[in-house]
């Protein structure tokens, strides 16, 4: 069944906010062709577009961002996305602050209980960040890590696409392998009951597993 329709090719996030309205993030590369020198230049750029709970589109809620992945909302409905090394911060109204700078190519984005912000790095770390954006380096050794979730547990369930592996970290950072053998895992989400249940997307199936022994289904 289609949710959402619109021009949403090479959707990079989605998010929902606390009235029930989905938000999804959207890059798009083009290229722009000088005959006089005969050089051509690459030209990013990105948007974030808002549907209601039925599915109806509300129209573009930014259209500022160059190379925009990873999303996700506060308790506030915050929004927060990564764009062009930076996490951006946009109120309910679209106005956006940096929230955090020098922040290596994400895809995942999550909040634990207590309002720290965790984003995935292309350099095989997970960096947590605190309500005021300081950032420190939460869990390292992963090999491309995407996606991720919390559990009600509390632990931080991390799809590495890379490595073919869920984590698990507790909350000092302590990883252990939840399932294994995947085949390049990106999107994630918890399922009730929790906490050992797991919805994975990768390679075009739909993943549900328990442990090591993911159960996959077309």
């Amino acid at each position: 069944m289609v949710f959402a329709s619109g021009d949403l090719m090479n959707p990079r996030g989605i998010a929902f906010d606390s009235g029930g309205n989905l938000f999804v993030v959207k890059d798009s590369i083009g290229f722009v062709y000088d005959p006089e020198t005969g050089k051509q230049t690459t030209v990013e750029a990105g948007w974030i577009w808002k549907f209601s709970p039925n599915g109806a589109e509300l129209g573009i809620f930014t259209d500022d961002l160059t190379s925009p992945s990873g999303l996700v909302i506060d308790d506030s409905d915050n929004l927060y996305v990564v764009d062009s090394g930076s996490i951006l911060q946009y109120d309910a109204s679209g106005n956006a602050t940096t929230f955090a700078a020098g922040v290596n190519a994400t895809t995942g984005l999550a909040f634990d209980s207590s309002g720290n912000l965790y984003a995935t790095s292309s350099l095989g770390t997970i960096m947590k960040f605190d309500p005021a954006g300081n950032g420190t380096v939460f869990a390292s050794g992963l090999v491309n890590p995407a996606c991720m979730a919390f559990g009600s547990d509390g632990a931080l369930y991390v799809a590495d696409y890379g490595g073919g592996t869920v984590m698990k970290y507790d909350a000092n950072g302590v990883g252990s392998v939840f399932a294994s053998g995947l085949d390049r895992p990106y999107g994630i989400a918890v399922l009730i009951p929790e906490p050992v249940s797991l919805l994975l997307l990768g390679l075009g199936a739909l993943l549900v597993g328990k442990g090591h022994l993911p159960r996959r289904s077309h």
